[in-house]
């Protein structure tokens, strides 16, 4: 969540916006929603009718589009205790500094055992479709239904590439990821 609230505006913007404002201006490519939606945050909602809790991933029904109600608006936010061996992370991919709207967004919260194995996992897309997507398959794949270590089998070397070269571009951990046109 940090990581995500962070890269809302300029320091004079975060110093008046709010994670309810981020959320309630209904756009697919903000910052803080895949955030909250990956950790598992409700919103709580508070209006004529009295109040009432929602996922985030149940507040944006589109660009523009929210499940508020007329004179609704977001109070607060419960984010839920983190397990042990558990965190969350934020990336978004800007094709170039002086644009400041993600092209995409991911938020994930991973929950491992003692062993290392994946035991939850909470993934959420920002920017590729017409609301913010909690991807359901990673919580499914992290239930047992398959293997969520990676498993070396044969070479690593594809063909066409030469031998001792790596097949993987691994970056460092405080490299900022980089577009480059096709």
């Amino acid at each position: 969540m940090v990581e995500a609230a962070n890269l809302i505006g300029s320091t004079q913007v975060q110093g008046r916006a709010t994670l309810g404002g981020n959320l309630c201006n209904g756009s697919p490519a903000a910052d803080s929603v895949p955030a909250l939606i990956a950790a598992g945050a409700v919103a709580t909602l508070a209006g004529p009718k009295g109040r009432r809790d929602l996922p985030v991933e149940d507040v944006m029904l589109g660009p523009r589009q929210l499940a508020l109600t007329k004179g609704e608006i977001v109070v607060s936010f419960l984010l839920p205790p983190r397990p042990a061996r558990s965190s969350d992370a934020y990336l978004r991919f800007i094709p170039r500094t002086e644009m400041d709207i993600a092209v995409v967004g991911a938020g994930v919260s991973l929950s491992l055992d003692a062993g290392g194995t994946i035991t939850a996992a909470r993934v959420s897309l920002g920017a590729v479709a017409a609301r913010v997507l909690l991807v359901s398959e990673a919580a499914r794949r992290s239930s047992g239904a398959g293997s969520t270590r990676p498993r070396r089998t044969g070479s690593r070397r594809r063909p066409g590439r030469p031998a001792g070269r790596s097949t993987t571009s691994e970056a460092p951990s405080n490299s900022v990821p980089t577009w480059r046109p096709c």
